[in-house]
């Protein structure tokens, strides 16, 4: 199933087990926002695939607790909660970008972009942007496969010494977000 979007929409739940597609339509990303204390998307279940979305005013921006979440080309920003949160799902994070999220607290862990938990196998994060968050960067319980990610300016580490990969140096062909 194809879903297009052309406005912005209040939060989603996707519990599978099927997949479906998101992909944002215009000249600019439509925003999904679950308001300050609820997730923008929430996958629980099935392969959600998103495109050219901006979540935007969560907690988090997305929540991945089971199921595939594939996504690519979005915008995660101004998520006090948080930009992705990954515990018992498998997140496939491409060509992204995440600002000025949280900070956000899991259980004394305090993070701002990316926060992986317990990542289902084959979990990745490729060509991202992880800029100006309000915590750690990208923090992780575990070792996570990641190329090309761009990890700076976020006011505590950029990535927690767990995730056991480094950031790239500068942005372009193959570091950041294009």
């Amino acid at each position: 199933k194809l879903v297009l979007v052309t406005a912005n929409s209040d939060r989603a739940v996707f519990v599978g087990p099927s997949s479906l597609s998101i992909i944002g339509k215009g000249t600019q990303r439509p925003a999904v926002g679950g308001g300050p204390s609820r997730p923008g998307l929430s996958v629980t279940g099935g392969t959600l695939y998103i495109r050219d979305l901006s979540l935007t005013n969560s907690a988090p921006g997305l929540s991945v607790t089971g199921g595939t979440a594939q996504v690519v080309s979005c915008v995660l920003k101004d998520n006090p909660g948080g930009g992705v949160y990954v515990d018992g799902g498998t997140l496939l994070l491409t060509t992204s970008t995440l600002s000025q999220n949280g900070p956000a607290d899991d259980g004394g862990a305090i993070w701002g972009g990316v926060r992986i938990k317990t990542p289902g196998a084959g979990t990745k994060l490729e060509r991202v942007s992880i800029i100006d968050n309000k915590a750690p960067g990208v923090s992780c319980s575990t070792a996570v496969t990641a190329t090309g990610v761009l990890a700076t300016g976020n006011s505590a580490a950029n990535i927690s010494a767990t995730c056991q990969f480094m950031s790239c140096a500068v942005s372009g062909p193959t570091c950041g977000a294009p």
